[in-house]
């Protein structure tokens, strides 16, 4: 544990997600999130040579499109090879399912153990088509990845029209199956 702007921090580096290439990371105690850096994630997806030069060049790219991504990206010192701390461009992972959170009314909560059957089993039929994609093609790089990501995600959104139009009902739930239900701190 280290303390880094007052806050107790915990570093981690997270080994064996792509192929063995690590993944440099910090647990908040007091957000309660987990911040990745950002040009670890990008080298372990594309294999570039110069993964910060990547990621400059990216977020100039994405700023000019108007993107959101770089407005959520933060930089917190994380330890670099050479042993020392540097300020390192760093996101967490509340960016990915926050407006799905927001529908099913829960803030720090798991988002899957607040999911419907039919919601984990769409869920798990993307991620498992996604992976069974990748492992037959063996994508190389950002842009082969994302294909392969959208088109496991186009499986599950099948299956999801599928069950849809057969029960005649929606596959998204706006009820969490935990029923945490959240009343003003500010009320007195």
């Amino acid at each position: 544990m280290i303390i880094l702007n007052g806050i107790n921090n915990k570093l981690e580096t997270i080994s064996n997600l792509f192929d063995g290439k690590e993944i440099r990371s910090i647990w908040d105690s007091e957000k309660e999130e987990y911040y990745f850096s950002v040009v670890d994630v990008i080298n372990a997806l594309t294999g570039s040579s110069d993964a910060r030069k990547y990621w400059s060049v990216l977020k100039l790219r994405l700023k000019k499109e108007g993107s959101e991504l770089t407005t959520f990206c933060s930089q917190l010192k994380l330890k670099a090879k050479d042993g020392k701390f540097y300020n390192t461009d760093v996101l967490d992972t509340k960016g990915i399912v926050s407006e799905y959170k927001k529908l099913k009314g829960i803030r720090k909560e798991s988002l899957r153990d607040n999911m419907t059957d039919i919601e984990v089993a769409l869920t798990n039929i993307g991620e498992i088509a996604t992976r069974d994609i990748a492992r037959e093609e063996h994508p190389k790089g950002l842009k082969e990845n994302l294909n392969v990501a959208k088109r496991g995600g186009g499986v599950a959104k099948g299956a999801k029209d599928l069950y849809e139009k057969e029960t005649k009902k929606s596959a998204i739930s706006q009820s969490n199956s935990l029923y945490y239900e959240y009343v003003d701190e500010n009320i007195k």
